[in-house]
């Protein structure tokens, strides 16, 4: 039996600095909390007893975990449960509790974002017998000086700032029961103390090497490096390891009167009494042309840059059901003010957006996804 632990713990002191008073936990990266993404990593790859380690000085996350993260859980038929720190227990203290009676316990950070295949990399830890394994991947680094090759005092080679690739910890572990309860109990331990505590008793240390995109966000800066990395490896990343139920087309449609989006029926079968974009009816997997139902839509009215945006996988809470998410964007023509609307549609100004609710998970990402769009037009002017 496997469990599996987020350390969201941290102060978060780095983040805060740079992007204002969300902990990072909280920080949406391309429409999605931090939290949300690594809650999900899991759900998706199997892992059903999740342990999450918070300190009790951030009420905002366990008040995340306790709505969304539960409804998330309790869909997959998982179990989540808060760990609460009432001292900081470090980089991997909170190990020794979250292990509770399993053998084999798997450790991610909050602020790593990666496609690495978790079971996988559990698999591999059973296989090596290691007390515990570290996700291991070569990040480049550039020397901020001019390296020389010596030899008996000449000078060989002189190479200006090389790039070095060296290994480096993913920050994400498994752990056997004997490596938690070697911690002591409500005490800070990092991970390189416990390391080293194990290597000098010598128990076995493993290595799992991996070539899956990573990115640790710690910062403002790193949040739009993790959006540029999650879109050009979307399927990695916004979609599920496991198959969708059924998928469905959106469009996000502008004209001068803003956006065009849609307040769910309470009686719907997905996304019930939220704000969503309108699109077609759910198509099962395999069918072709999933954006035919919107451009039957779009008949209606003159449009232009109809171009594909982003595509996700989401659990609708509501109905359990996985979605397959593809998502357009179009421009009105001057037909928008003619275009019917039923009593559920209506045009939203774009600065208006942000102050609907309810809206749809499904909703916030389009419109990260837009945003981000609109930033990389800018940029390329």
């Amino acid at each position: 039996m496997t469990n599996a632990l987020i350390m969201a713990g941290g102060r978060s002191e780095r983040m805060r600095a740079s992007a204002g008073p969300l902990h990072k936990a909280l920080v949406p990266v391309a429409g999605v909390p931090m939290i949300e993404r690594n809650l999900s990593a899991l759900l998706s790859q199997g892992f059903d007893r999740i342990v999450v380690a918070v300190s009790t000085a951030e009420p905002a996350i366990a008040q995340y975990l306790d709505g969304r993260g539960k409804a998330l859980a309790n869909a997959c038929g998982a179990s989540l449960r808060i760990l609460w720190e009432v001292q900081p227990l470090g980089t991997i203290g909170a190990a020794r509790e979250a292990i509770e009676d399993a053998g084999t316990l798997l450790v991610v950070n909050v602020d790593n974002l990666t496609s690495l295949g978790l079971q996988a990399f559990v698999r591999f830890h059973q296989r090596s017998r290691a007390a515990l394994t570290v996700a291991a991947h070569q990040e480049p680094f550039q020397i901020p000086f001019g390296e020389l090759e010596l030899c008996d005092g000449r000078v060989e080679q002189y190479i200006e700032k090389p790039v070095k690739r060296i290994w480096i910890s993913s920050g994400t572990y498994v752990l056997e029961r004997e490596a938690c309860l070697m911690m002591p109990a409500g005490r800070r331990t990092d991970a390189p103390q416990l390391i080293s505590a194990l290597l000098d008793a010598g128990k076995h240390v493993a290595a799992f090497r991996h070539e899956a995109a990573w990115i640790d966000v710690n910062q403002a800066a790193s949040v739009e490096r993790a959006e540029q990395l999650i879109g050009s490896h979307f399927e990695e990343f916004e979609w599920w390891r496991q198959p969708f139920d059924c998928q469905v087309a959106g469009v996000l449609l502008r004209s001068p009167a803003g956006i065009l989006l849609e307040r769910r029926a309470e009686t719907a079968s997905e996304y019930p009494g939220l704000w969503h974009i309108p699109g077609g009816q759910p198509r099962p997997r395999g069918c072709q042309a999933i954006d035919a139902p919107v451009r039957t839509m779009l008949a209606r009215v003159e449009t232009s840059n109809f171009d594909f945006l982003t595509s996700f996988d989401d659990l609708d809470t509501f109905s359990g059901r996985l979605i397959r998410h593809h998502i357009f964007l179009a421009e009105a023509g001057e037909q928008w003010r003619d275009l019917h609307l039923d009593q559920k549609s209506e045009w939203i100004p774009l600065e208006g957006v942000q102050a609907l609710a309810p809206r749809s998970p499904v909703l916030i990402r389009a419109l990260a996804a837009l945003a981000r769009r609109e930033c990389e037009n800018v940029s390329s002017r």
